[in-house]
C-alpha cells in the first residue's frame, strides 16, 4: 500500500534529506552518531536543529539515504531494545532456567575440611557471627574451611545452576524478552 502525503510533506522530506546531503557532502559533518538521551530515547545531536524544524522521523530518513548510498551505515554499539516495540525502557531481572522465578539467590559452596561436609553457604548452621558445620555441630574456624565456588538457588523449585537466565522487560508495553529475541 502506497501512503499518499501532501505536497508540504514531501517539500519537507525532500528539504530535510537535501540538508543532510549538503552537510555530508560538504564534509561539515563526517559522522551522524546516536546518542541515548536522558529520556531513554535514541537522537542525533548533528541533526537536532533540521529535526526541530522538519519534524522528521531521523531514524527512517538516514535509512533512506543509507540504502541510495549517500550515506554509509557502520555499528558503532549494540544495545537491547525491546522486539516489540523497539523502546530502550527496560527492566532487567535474573531468574531461574527452570521455571522462570526470579525468586533464587546467590551462596557459595563451603568443604568443612575436618570432616568433609561440603555444601552451600545456607546449608550451614548461622549463630550470631559464628557458622556451624551441619555434619559435625562444630564452628567453622579459620583456615577450617574452603570455597569451593559458587552457585544461584531457586526458592521456589529448588533448581540450583552456574549462571541465572537474564530476562528483559519492557517497561512501555510489558512484553518479557531474552538475549535470544533482543
Amino acid at each position: 500500500m502506497i501512503e499518499s502525503r501532501s505536497k508540504e510533506e514531501i517539500e519537507e522530506k525532500i528539504s530535510f534529506m537535501d540538508l543532510i546531503k549538503y552537510l555530508v557532502r560538504r564534509r561539515s559533518v563526517k559522522y551522524i552518531d546516536p546518542e541515548i538521551d536522558e529520556n531513554l530515547e535514541i537522537r542525533y545531536p548533528v541533526l537536532d536543529f533540521i529535526q526541530s524544524i522538519v519534524g522528521e522521523n531521523v531514524e527512517e530518513l538516514l535509512q533512506e539515504l543509507s540504502e541510495k548510498n549517500i550515506l554509509k551505515k557502520s555499528v558503532i554499539s549494540k544495545i537491547v531494545r525491546c522486539p516489540n516495540c523497539k523502546s530502550l525502557k527496560l527492566v532487567s531481572k535474573y531468574v531461574c532456567f527452570r521455571c522462570g522465578s526470579d525468586n533464587i539467590r546467590h551462596v557459595y559452596i563451603l568443604t568443612h575440611i575436618p570432616c568433609g561436609f561440603t555444601g552451600s553457604s545456607s546449608d550451614f548452621k548461622n549463630i550470631g557471627r559464628k557458622m556451624i558445620c551441619p555434619k559435625c555441630g562444630k564452628e567453622l574456624k579459620e583456615g577450617e574451611y574452603a570455597i569451593r565456588g559458587d552457585i544461584f538457588i531457586c526458592e521456589e523449585c529448588r533448581s540450583t545452576f552456574a549462571q541465572p537466565e537474564v530476562v528483559h522487560m519492557c517497561v512501555k508495553c510489558k512484553k518479557e524478552f531474552t538475549a535470544k529475541d533482543a
